[in-house]
Parts: structure tokens; sequence; C-alpha cells
């Protein structure tokens, strides 16, 4: 009996230490269970902020690629409206070479085709390098008139000898303003703000070389409406001028003589209109081209990006 109690005792004990064993393996799974299950929860959350952050991506991708062809659009409508204007300024300055809208006289003169006395001499239009006021062509080419294709010269033998030639050669007709020192412009008293003299609408040099213009321009004036002057002319009777002309080309001169009416479209442009056209085409053209280099700029950053958003999205 003592021998089979003592084999009782020692198997118990066996049994309390494999009982205390699987114990705490159990505990151990149990935490391992619990680490587990916390990694498991921990990656399905990055799993889904990865793939929020994918959609993001490819949203920023897609904006990308949206704001690129945005940008290359603007760069095809720029770039065309620029060749249309390299293109019409190359015209405009054909056209000016050709002294297109200058009498056969005139052209015979400024082209150097004169000889004799005349031969090597350098003239030059009278209206060289005039700028108009915006909105002030007309008025400043019907006041003006045959003068927009005048030519100046020093002295009246060379205006006689011009003549002779382009008679002889049967050439044609010139207009030619002998040089002179600027004429005063006559004090005209308080004038309304709608009356003003032609000189402010146009851009003079300094220098002699705009001299005879200004005297060609002296005591001739401008107003926006022809009707409100001759109201107004009929209680000033004292107010003395040369020629008066209509913002819209209406004339009246110091003889009482008015033109106006309809005078239907033009054909060709006037040399001055085709100057003035010029001068705001070269001006635009610059702006645009400026513009399209600034718009390649903005494509080459929008394509980095682009570029720099498709690698986050493959990686």
């Amino acid at each position: 009996i003592e021998v089979e109690a003592g084999t009782s005792r020692n198997r118990l004990m066996r049994l309390e230490e494999e009982l205390a064993e699987q114990s705490e393996g159990q505990s151990e799974a149990a935490q391992a269970l619990s680490e587990f299950q916390e990694r498991l929860l921990a990656t399905r959350s990055m799993q889904e902020q990865l793939q929020v952050d994918l959609e993001s991506a490819r949203d920023g991708v897609s904006e990308k690629r949206d704001a690129f062809k945005s940008t290359q659009a603007r760069i095809q409508e720029i770039d065309r409206s620029v060749a249309q204007k390299s293109a019409r300024v190359k015209l405009l300055q054909q056209l000016q070479e050709k002294l297109e809208g200058y009498g056969e006289g005139a052209k015979a003169l400024l082209k150097g085709r004169l000889r004799g006395a005349l031969e090597g001499k350098v003239f030059a239009p009278l209206t060289s390098d005039l700028s108009v006021k915006d909105g002030y062509g007309p008025a400043v080419e019907a006041l003006l008139g045959s003068a927009m294709e005048a030519v100046a010269v020093d002295d009246a033998d060379t205006a006689i000898e011009i003549f002779q030639q382009l008679e002889d050669g049967k050439i044609g007709r010139a207009c030619i303003q002998l040089q002179r020192s600027a004429a005063e412009q006559s004090p005209a008293g308080d004038l309304p703000d709608w009356i003003g003299p032609a000189t402010d609408f146009v851009s003079l040099k300094d220098d002699p070389s705009h001299d005879s213009l200004r005297a060609v321009l002296a005591s001739s004036y401008i107003v926006e409406d022809m009707g409100a002057f001759l109201k107004w002319r009929e209680a000033q009777p004292a107010f003395r001028f040369l020629q008066i002309v209509s913002k819209k080309g209406e004339t009246l001169d110091a003889r009482g003589l008015v033109t106006g009416g309809y005078k239907g479209k033009v054909k060709n442009s006037s040399i001055l209109q085709r100057e003035v056209e010029l001068k705001e085409t070269q001006k635009e053209l610059k702006e645009e081209q400026k513009a399209l280099e600034g718009a390649r700029a903005d494509a080459d950053k929008v394509s980095k990006e682009l570029e720099a958003a498709e690698e986050a999205v493959e990686s």
C-alpha cells in the first residue's frame, strides 16, 4: 500500500506540473492571438489608408493630365495667333517698303529714282514715324489730306527740280512741303474740352525732323462732333482756324467748306491706317510671344508634376 501511495503521489505531482505547463502555454497562446489580431487590424487600417492614398494619387494624375492638355491647347491657340500676326506684320512691312498708297511721283522721289541735281539726295515722307492717338486715325488722315504722302524738301529750287523731272518723265505728281520752322499755334482762348489742337492727337518728335509736320498741323483742330462745333461756331465768329476735323473724318476749312456723310468701305488701308495697324500688330505680337513663352514654361512645369504623380501611383 505504501508503494502504491508513493506512486500515486508521484503521478499526481507530474499531472500538476503538466497542468501548470499547459496553463502557461494557453496563456501565451492567448497573448499571441491578441497580438496577431492587433497586427491584423493595423494592417487592414494601413491597407485602407493606402487605398485612399492611391485613389487620391490617381485623381492627382487625372488632374495633371487635364491641366497638361489645357496648357497644350492654350499653346496651340497662342501659336496660331502669333503665326497669323507675324504674317500680317510681314505683309504690312512689305507694303511699307513698296510705299503702297503713295503716288508714282512720291515713290520716284522716295526711292531715289530721280537724277541730275537730285541724284543721291535722300527724302523722307512728312509723316515718317508719326504716331496717332487711339481712335483718331481717320481725323488726322482727313486733316492731312494730300499731305499724307507729302515729302519735305529744303528749298524752292529743289521743289522746282522735282516737279520738272516728274513732268518731263511723265512719272506722276507729288506733294512737296518746303521745310521751315514749326509755325506757332495761334492763341485760341478758352476752348471747350471737346475741341483740341491737332498736335495734341499725334506724337511728334522734339527734334527738327517733325517741324514741317507741325507747320502743316498749325491752327488746325480736332473735335468730337462736327455738328456740335458748327453750332458752337455760330456763337464764336471770332474763332480763327485753318481746318477743323471731326473724329469721324468730317472736315471744315477756313473758307467754310464742310465735307461729311457716308464714306463707305475702303478696300485698301491708307498710309496712316497701315502704319497704325503695323504698330498695333507689332505690339500685340510682342505680348503674345511673351504669353507663348509663359505657356510653354507652364507646360514644362505641369509635365514634370505629371511624371512625378505617375511615379507616385506606380510605386
